[in-house]
This record gives structure tokens, C-alpha cells and sequence, in this order.
């Protein structure tokens, strides 16, 4: 009796074992992967998910580029700068990370540092029409309007139908009291579906 008593309990046990690991299966299925989460714009839940992510695998620098964007969506630009600097320490020549990075530094008026990640990351990626855009845009933050010109208008030629180099480049003719260019930039930005709320970027 003893004996048959310790087999049921086992039983009992193992039973309670599997139901918990199908029921916490169920809860991760049922959790929206961090990307989606991204794209839809929740970035607190984004965040959460990242952290679970990084939580098992500390390295991931795509995890660590992603969390550091949803924290910049937050406005939280020191938090994805460091984010942005550990993906960084894994890929050092990562266009992605170099260009997020120099974003954050923009948004805390670090403009000399952000332009040096800019830099390095149209090194990496020529062809990137964000960094350009970026560069030229901090260009125009710190003053140098005719610089901005010449990397905004770069980024036109490498997507014509990217509005928010037309938008930052107005803002540089602007400056530069060319209003006629300004106002066809500015034009054709929102032609393009410019969110004017932004106010550049």
C-alpha cells in the first residue's frame, strides 16, 4: 500500500510538471514577439520583451539595437545610448547601431558626437539614405546650413520619394533665405506624406 501510495504521489508530481511547462507555453505563444511589438509602435511592451530576451542572451546585439530604439521612441536617449553602445562592443562597424546612436546623441544636443557616428556610419554604408538624411540634418542644427544642403540633397538623390530629406533641407534653404527652395522642399515633403509633426528628423 505504502508503495502504491509513493506511485501516485510520483504520478501527481510529474503530471503537475507538464501542465505547468504547457501553460507556460501557452503564455509565450500568446505574448506578440518584441518586433511586432516595434512595428506597432508599443514601445513599453517592446522594451519588456527585450529585456526577456537579453535576460537569456546578454550578447544579442540585434535585441540590444532594438530595446535601445523602443527607449529612444520613450525618450529615454541615455538608456538606448547605452544599449546602443553594448551593440556596438559586438558589431563596431554596425550602420544600423551607429546611425540610432547618433540619433540619440542628436536629441540630447550632443551634435560633434553625432555627427562622428553618422560619419562612420555612411562609412560603413554609403548607400544608407538615413544616415545621410541624419547628418545632414545635424548639420543644420549646428549651423552649417550649406554642409546640410550638400547631405540632404545626397539622400534625395539615393530615394527621391524619402520625404524627410526634402523636409530638413528645406529647413537649411530656409536658413539660407532661399525661400523659393525652401517652399518647394517643404512642398514636396508633405507631398510625399511628411509627418509635419515631427519638425524634422
Amino acid at each position: 500500500m505504502r508503495r502504491k501510495s509513493v506511485l501516485c504521489f510520483t504520478f501527481a508530481l510529474i503530471l503537475a510538471v507538464v501542465l505547468s511547462n504547457i501553460a507556460a507555453c501557452a503564455e509565450d505563444s500568446a505574448t506578440p514577439e518584441p518586433r511586432l511589438l516595434l512595428d506597432e509602435g508599443q514601445w513599453a511592451e517592446a522594451v519588456t520583451g527585450y529585456d526577456r530576451i537579453l535576460k537569456a542572451s546578454p550578447d544579442d546585439a540585434v535585441a540590444l539595437n532594438n530595446r535601445g530604439f523602443a527607449l529612444h521612441r520613450l525618450g529615454q536617449y541615455q538608456k538606448a545610448i547605452s544599449d546602443y553602445d553594448r551593440a556596438l562592443s559586438i558589431h563596431p562597424d554596425w550602420a544600423v547601431a551607429l546611425n540610432n546612436r547618433g540619433r540619440a546623441l542628436r536629441h540630447l544636443k550632443r551634435f560633434g558626437e553625432a555627427q562622428v557616428d553618422f560619419t562612420r556610419a555612411i562609412k560603413a554604408a554609403p548607400e544608407d539614405v538615413h544616415s545621410w538624411n541624419n547628418r545632414g540634418r545635424t548639420w543644420a542644427d549646428m549651423g552649417e546650413y550649406k554642409r546640410g544642403v550638400l547631405d540632404l540633397s545626397k539622400a534625395i538623390r539615393l530615394d527621391p520619394k524619402y520625404s524627410y530629406p526634402y523636409y530638413n533641407r528645406g529647413i537649411c534653404y530656409r536658413a539660407l533665405k532661399e525661400h523659393k527652395r525652401a517652399d518647394r522642399d517643404f512642398d514636396r515633403a508633405l507631398k510625399l506624406g511628411y509627418p509635419i509633426e515631427r519638425k524634422g528628423d
